[in-house]
């Protein structure tokens, strides 16, 4: 149990000598700025599917002569707010100021298949987005997403409410033992 929770916890990690640049909001607007085309992947610490595709990125990129870069978007939520990040990993290959999204098994052929010569024909194709300092709500700051947040208040309405039908069948419960008391004691007088 103890080896499953360290591969859990280090199993994300990237090669000590990974080719991956690993990037923070500000660097990576330095190589936006740059011409050179490459492949980034968005993700998250914490998600299996990230976990799986950095050993296949690491190959890749020691495999082929091509820039790779990770951003951590829990770290960097402007990034995650910048390139309209939905799910982990988002993998985007950018060049000539335009983001490809890559959609598809994530295997070292297809992605690199895309990174040569499919990216062209990506369904999803747009601008790179102008950079926006990140404002942390305060949704973002306590619940890291809008769908725990609706969640906690549905779950504290429900909360209140069954509290509130517990108390008021207490008391109904109280009147009918009153009124059996009653009608016990009717009985027993007559």
């Amino acid at each position: 149990m103890f080896f499953l929770f360290i591969y859990c916890v280090v199993a994300h990690q990237f090669k000590s000598d990974s080719r991956i640049l690993q990037l923070n909001g500000e660097q990576l607007e330095s190589e936006l700025q740059k011409p050179e085309p490459f492949l980034m992947m968005l993700y998250a610490p914490w998600c299996g599917h990230c976990k799986h595709l950095i050993p296949v990125l690491d190959q890749l990129a020691d495999q082929v002569d091509y820039k790779f870069i990770a951003v951590d978007c829990v770290a960097n939520p402007d990034a995650k707010k910048r390139f309209g990040v939905k799910g982990y990993p988002t993998l985007l290959y950018v060049k000539d100021n335009k983001t490809h999204k890559f959609q598809g098994q994530r295997t070292p052929e297809l992605i690199t298949k895309f990174i040569q010569e499919d990216y062209a024909q990506s369904k999803e194709i747009s601008d790179v987005p102008q950079y926006e300092p990140y404002k942390e709500n305060f949704i973002d700051k306590y619940f890291n997403n809008i769908w725990i947040f609706i969640a906690v208040i549905v779950l504290s309405v429900l909360t209140i409410v069954v509290t509130l039908l517990c108390i008021n069948d207490y008391k109904e419960n109280k009147k009918l033992d009153q009124v059996e008391r009653k009608l016990q004691e009717k009985k027993k007088e007559n």
